[in-house]
């Protein structure tokens, strides 16, 4: 699996804006209400493990983005067809099955 790096951006009237970054390609997740705790562990990058770990989460902000951050990775992954949370992408069968010409 690659390295990936979950980061939020310095804050911006009040918001903060998560992005990850993985094998040379930087992606914006979401904005999320500043809140000190979370820009302390955000801000120099954390793991994508270890973001997404919910023992580390602590605060109810930071479950919140926990939550956010697994939509939203899946999310990036569908859109961009790269791998963070799996190992390799596979398609799926309903784009197998429009590749073949089948009709669903």
């Amino acid at each position: 699996m690659k390295q990936s790096v979950v980061y939020c951006t310095q804050p911006v009237r009040g918001k903060l804006y998560f992005r990850v970054a993985s094998a040379g390609e930087d992606h914006y997740l979401f904005t999320q209400p500043f809140r000190l705790s979370l820009w302390n562990r955000y801000r120099f990058g954390v793991r994508l493990e270890d973001a997404l770990d919910w023992s580390r989460c602590g605060t109810p902000a930071g479950r919140k983005v926990c939550e956010k951050l697994f939509k939203w990775i899946r999310y990036i992954e569908k859109e961009y067809g790269i791998a963070l949370l799996r190992k390799s992408r596979k398609p799926s069968r309903r784009t197998r099955r429009e590749d073949a010409g089948i009709a669903a």
